[in-house]
């Protein structure tokens, strides 16, 4: 099925395979977006980088940050010295 549309002065020609094509390419790019929205609202990849890029926050006291396992996951740990 072909479908015609008028815009402004011209007339455009749009086959219903080139309207999915583009339904489609709408579609990945707002998957791509929502994923990467995502992402940065997850924490640390401290499994894959250490503690590499980690700040430390200054506190009345000291916290230690160490890479632990818990359960059979690597997990950040801190622990903390009130004074």
């Amino acid at each position: 099925m072909h479908r015609y549309y008028q815009t402004g002065n011209e007339l455009m020609f749009m086959a219903s395979g080139q309207r999915k094509t583009g339904l489609l390419m709408v579609l990945l790019g707002l998957t791509m977006t929502m994923t990467a929205m995502a992402a940065e609202g997850q924490p640390g990849r401290f499994s894959q980088e250490g503690l590499k890029g980690w700040q430390e926050k200054s506190f009345q006291g000291e916290t230690r940050y160490t890479l632990t396992t818990d359960s059979g996951k690597q997990v950040l740990q801190a622990q903390s010295q009130a004074t």
